[in-house]
């Protein structure tokens, strides 16, 4: 799962018509952003084994574009839901990857396969952002404050 955000100029002679004090302050503010939401996302990020909130990673693409990013392939499902409750739409089967049989602890036998209903979405991203969305102008203002 990766969210990437941009501040976007219209064409690159906007962007050359800032300023060069403004450019940074503007890098700087995005920075801010990028940062916040990263921590956030770590933040509201389930946590049942600690690895989905902790896999999250930021990297800077360029100074008005960053990219937050997990490999763990799970993170979609838990963001947008499986199953009836998410985009797939129905349930899914789960059949065994290593044995012959499904078998956890308190399942009365072994089972070759399982329909699973699907899991409701946890939009942990959404809330991260929007929590972020709140603090966007006082990112904006300590940029200004520190370039200036």
């Amino acid at each position: 799962m990766s969210l990437t955000f941009e501040l976007d100029f219209p064409n690159e002679k906007d962007w050359q018509q800032i300023p060069e004090i403004g450019k940074k302050a503007i890098a700087r503010a995005v920075e801010y952003v990028a940062m916040d939401i990263w921590g956030n996302i770590g933040r509201e990020a389930p946590r049942n084994h600690g690895r989905l909130a902790s896999s999250f990673q930021i990297k800077k693409l360029k100074d008005t574009e960053w990219w937050i990013y997990s490999p763990v392939q799970y993170a979609r499902y838990v963001q947008e839901g499986t199953g009836i409750h998410g985009p797939e739409g129905r349930p899914y089967v789960i059949r065994p990857v290593n044995r012959r049989a499904l078998y956890w602890p308190g399942a009365y036998h072994p089972v070759k396969m399982v329909v699973h209903p699907g899991m409701r979405p946890n939009p942990y991203v959404t809330r991260a952002t929007d929590r972020t969305r709140r603090r966007v102008s006082e990112f904006a203002q300590m940029a200004a404050g520190e370039v200036t």
